[in-house]
């Protein structure tokens, strides 16, 4: 193999206090494991095919001594280095990584077939730990903006010959490197969970928040009723019923009547286990003042379109959201799954008491016990709808979310009884629309709720919110600061931007950029776009099942494009020929090289101009703005 002057040197190998990002590529004659020293970003490589061996001596040193990172590393590449470390051979291992890939093999399944013993290593595996559904590395590199966005070169199925082989040591290079840069994303969440499970002597590192939850009460329940505590036993044909609150004591008559057909309604279970909405309750559509909600599982809705306030010399926005909305739901009813018992809130509530009192002291470190127990007291509902977990509770899960819903309608009625507009309302928050001279009476209705719901509330004022609907906003707050949700997003509203840019795809967010700074400062469009010289602002990313082309050119499963002046075709799903939504007159650019000389301003101003009329911002955007 030929040396690369960023090889790693074996005076490097042996430095102690060294993190390696690892990844595996696996064919029938070629078998790599290649290692990237995240303080140095140099490389070794551990290679089994026609012209080399595999140094088993380093790759024990790197595994008995440093910590190594990987992503999907448990399922995949951690029992595959071993199996290798075993000495299976190259085609024995292309065929233990179909199995763990397309027959979805366990590690113990793999252990037990091929006769090898997985070992310990100091191991991170990122995946579970990366917010969002379970997303693949090239989709979250395309997310970080990385450089380069590049598909596996060589079909697996294929044998290798040398020119392959070099091709497959770059792209496994470029994998590490995406890896380390989600690691470095991640670094604060790994150390929280590090922390937590320090406390509770686990390795919580390669879990996510749901999993982290399970773990933790797991451990705690079962130390408390001495014996283990295991999943109850599947029953998609139970029909579970709603306990109302006593606190539930609506006066409108539409309220009045969803209660009731609440309460005779029975919930059956969907396939994976959790409660479905009746279709009765679903649809049904509760008007309260001038405002109409619907009911869901999932929470909470008000149906707003295309509209927008602001607070001036007559009336304030004022957003309230409730704390810890569903821990104390669950707390307040005294609710446990049954198949665990009073265990279950017993150490549920002592996480809790222990996060608040940590939140009230002062430092660094007290804020991180806080955080890292706030995984775990919001991670434990996740798994309440999960048939897998030791933690479901499906007739919990139920009672918790109706009574969440229930209770912010019963706000809703109280505040719009005093003569208060609610403009908004979402899972466990309302934004209202108040006459400066009620708010003295405004503070007295929500603390009068609070008392009977024993429910605490956050507030936060705006300037102004536009909303293309419930999901999809931009509210400006009192100081200035964004808040966004959904479509508009943007690296002007995150708190935590290295957390929340992996949670969804760009799409071309100069434009919500753009939008924001006019609606606050008055700022041009037009200068917003053009003075931007950021190219990762103007694309689009997206994941393509099966892959994308373009003019007959593959792509590769995820595409990043942006839009380009004389431009007019589209990008195609490869297995069928349809539209990658909003590609139409894009350009790929799976590669960054600077900003491009041929970028269609024009495009970007006119999707302004969308946004803000879906914003509800006014009839006459054109004649304020001007176009080019």
């Amino acid at each position: 193999m030929e040396k690369r002057n960023d090889d790693l040197t074996r005076e490097d190998l042996f430095k102690k206090r060294r993190t390696f990002i690892f990844d595996i590529e696996c064919y029938s004659n070629f078998f790599l494991a290649s290692f990237m020293c995240y303080e140095t970003g140099k490389f070794i490589s551990f290679e089994r095919s026609p012209d080399s061996e595999m140094n088993l001596a380093d790759l024990d040193w790197i595994l008995n001594n440093f910590l190594i990172i990987g992503f999907n590393s448990r399922n995949y590449d951690i029992p595959m280095l071993w199996a290798a470390r075993s000495g299976l051979y190259n085609q024995e291992l292309k065929t233990l990584s179909d199995e763990l890939i397309q027959d979805g093999f366990s590690p113990i399944e793999a252990e037990k077939k091929w006769k090898f013993k997985i070992g310990y290593s100091n191991h991170v595996d990122v995946q579970e730990v990366a917010p969002g559904v379970m997303i693949g590395l090239k989709h979250y590199a395309g997310r970080m903006h990385l450089d380069k966005l590049q598909d596996l070169p060589i079909q697996p199925d294929k044998e290798l010959t040398s020119v392959d082989a070099q091709l497959i040591r770059d792209y496994c290079k470029n994998d590490l490197e995406a890896t380390a840069h989600l690691y470095s994303k991640l670094y604060q969440s790994i150390e929280l969970r590090e922390e937590l499970g320090l406390d509770y002597e686990l390795d919580l590192r390669s879990k996510s928040d749901a999993q982290i939850a399970e773990s933790v009460l797991r451990k705690e329940i079962e130390s408390i009723k001495g014996c283990r505590v295991f999943r109850p036993k599947k029953d998609r044909t139970a029909v579970l019923k709603y306990r109302i609150p006593s606190f539930i004591n609506p006066q409108s008559e539409d309220l009045k009547s969803m209660l009731t057909l609440i309460e005779n309604s029975e919930f059956e279970l969907d396939e994976g286990g959790r409660p479905k909405m009746p279709t009765k309750i679903k649809k049904a559509k509760i008007n309260i003042g001038n405002s109409t909600y619907n009911m869901g599982i999932g929470g909470l809705h008000s149906t707003e379109k295309s509209q927008c306030f602001a607070s001036d010399e007559t009336t304030v926005l004022i957003d309230r959201d409730v704390a810890s909305y569903y821990p104390q739901i669950i707390l307040n009813q005294k609710l446990f799954p049954d198949h665990i018992g009073k265990e279950f809130l017993q150490v549920y509530k002592s996480i809790v008491d222990r996060r608040l009192e940590a939140k009230r002291m002062p430092g660094k470190i007290a804020k991180g016990i806080a955080d890292s127990l706030k995984i775990t007291i919001n991670g434990a509902f996740g798994k309440l709808g999960s048939e897998y977990s030791c933690l479901y509770a499906p007739r919990l899960l139920l009672q918790v979310t109706l009574t969440g819903q229930l209770s912010l309608l019963l706000l809703i009625e109280m505040i719009e009884s005093g003569g208060i507009s609610v403009i908004s309302a979402n899972t466990d928050g309302i934004v209202m629309k108040c006459p400066v001279d009620l708010q003295g009476e405004l503070q007295k209705i929500i603390l009068k709720w609070e008392n009977t719901t024993q429910f605490t509330t956050d507030e936060t004022r705006y300037r102004a919110i536009y909303s293309r609907d419930v999901n999809n906003y931009i509210a400006i707050g009192e100081d200035g600061t964004f808040k966004a949700k959904g479509s508009y997003v943007c690296d002007l509203s995150m708190k935590n931007k290295d957390r929340e840019s992996l949670m969804k795809n760009p799409e071309f967010t100069i434009c919500n950029e753009a939008v924001m700074l006019f609606l606050r400062d008055g700022v041009s469009i037009e200068n917003t776009i053009r003075n931007c010289k950021n190219i990762s602002k103007f694309v689009a990313v997206r994941r393509v099942t099966g892959g994308a082309i373009k003019n007959g050119k593959y792509l590769g499963k995820v595409v990043r494009w942006y839009m380009q002046q004389g431009e007019f075709g589209i990008i195609e799903y490869l297995k069928n020929g349809n539209k990658v939504p909003n590609s139409e007159g894009g350009f790929p650019v799976m590669n960054y090289d600077g900003l491009p000389s041929d970028i269609n301003y024009q495009w970007y101003h006119e999707r302004c101009l969308g946004i803000l009329k879906d914003l509800g911002y006014g009839r006459k955007i054109e004649t304020q703005l001007g176009l080019f």
